[in-house]
């Protein structure tokens, strides 16, 4: 799966969370900057887990910089979607 179809699942995805479907996003927006509180960030991860089926290593009282800008939460989908398909 190519980055920029990742970033635009994502971005997606942090549309329906935010219930904004005109919501500006390109790679760089911080997903801090979004107004995600707590709730919205761990359904966010809940719906990429399921929309690329993956487990998102995650912990609430964690540092959540993977995830600090759109891009990084692409490249972190892309990281551990290449690690699932990494033979046994």
């Amino acid at each position: 799966m190519h980055d920029d179809d990742i970033v635009d699942q994502i971005v997606t995805i942090i549309r329906h969370v935010r219930r904004d479907a005109d919501l500006q996003l390109d790679k760089d927006t911080p997903i801090d900057s979004l107004g995600i509180d707590s709730l919205d960030f761990v359904e966010l991860m809940f719906s990429i887990e399921e929309k690329f089926g993956i487990d998102i290593p995650f912990n609430a009282n964690a540092d959540h910089s993977p995830f600090a800008t759109v891009g990084s939460a692409a490249e972190a989908v892309r990281t551990l979607l290449a690690n699932r398909e990494m033979p046994a």
